[in-house]
C-alpha cells in the first residue's frame, strides 16, 4: 500500500500530512513546489528557507478513505507545530497574518457582486424556511437588545421619506403600539412616543 500519513522533518519542527493518491507524489508535489517558490504553506516554505529540504518519513499505511481520520489522529498525537490547524477537514482556527489580511482586504476593495451574483444569492433564499429551533435561538439571540435613542434618531432619519406602500392612519397606529407593547415587555423605554 502506498498510501497513508507522513511527517515532513526539519531540525526544528514537523508537519503531518496524508497522502491519499501515493507517498511518492505527495512527496515529489512538497518538494517540487518548496524548489518553485510555490508551496501554499507559510509555515513550510519558512523552514525550508531556513534549513533547505525536509526529511520525509512515513508514519502509517492506511487506505485512501482513511487517511483523513488517521491524519487528524496523528496530528492530536503528535502535535506538529508547521500545521496550521488541529483540524484536518477545516481552516477553522487557522491564524492569518497581518499581512495576509491586509492583502485579503486590498483584494475586496472596490469590487462589488455582478448582478448575476447578487440575483442567485437572492434566488438562493427563496422559500428557505427556519425550523422552529432556529427561530426560538434567533428570538433568544433578539431578546434584550436596544437600540439606543442616538441610534434610534439614527434609523428613523434614515428611513424618513421612504415609501412603505399605502398605510392607513388605523395601522400606523397598530404598528406604533405594537412596538410600545414590544419595548413594554422587554422593559425598556420605547424610542417613539
Amino acid at each position: 500500500m502506498q498510501t497513508g500519513i507522513y511527517k515532513l522533518t526539519f531540525p526544528d519542527s514537523f508537519y503531518i500530512g496524508s497522502a491519499a493518491i501515493s507517498f511518492r507524489l505527495r512527496k515529489r508535489i512538497h518538494l517540487s513546489s518548496l524548489q518553485a517558490g510555490t508551496h501554499t504553506s507559510t509555515n513550510i516554505v519558512n523552514k525550508y528557507a531556513e534549513y533547505g529540504l525536509p526529511k520525509f518519513e512515513i508514519i502509517e499505511e492506511c487506505k485512501p478513505e482513511n487517511c483523513s481520520s488517521r491524519e487528524q489522529h496523528w496530528i492530536l498525537e503528535l502535535k506538529p507545530s508547521l500545521n496550521m490547524t488541529a483540524n484536518t477537514n477545516s481552516r477553522l482556527g487557522a491564524k492569518l497574518s497581518n499581512e495576509t489580511k491586509d492583502k485579503l482586504r486590498k483584494s475586496k476593495v472596490g469590487k462589488s457582486l455582478s448582478a448575476k451574483h447578487r440575483a442567485s444569492i437572492a434566488a438562493s433564499g427563496i422559500g428557505r424556511k427556519h425550523s422552529e429551533e432556529t427561530k426560538a435561538k434567533i428570538r433568544k439571540g433578539n431578546l434584550n437588545k436596544f437600540v439606543s435613542k442616538e441610534t434610534g434618531a439614527k434609523i428613523s432619519k434614515s428611513k424618513t421619506g421612504q415609501k412603505y406602500g399605502p398605510q392607513s392612519e388605523e395601522h400606523k397606529r397598530n404598528r406604533i403600539n405594537s412596538l410600545k407593547a414590544t419595548c413594554a415587555a422587554k422593559k425598556a423605554k420605547p424610542f417613539l412616543s
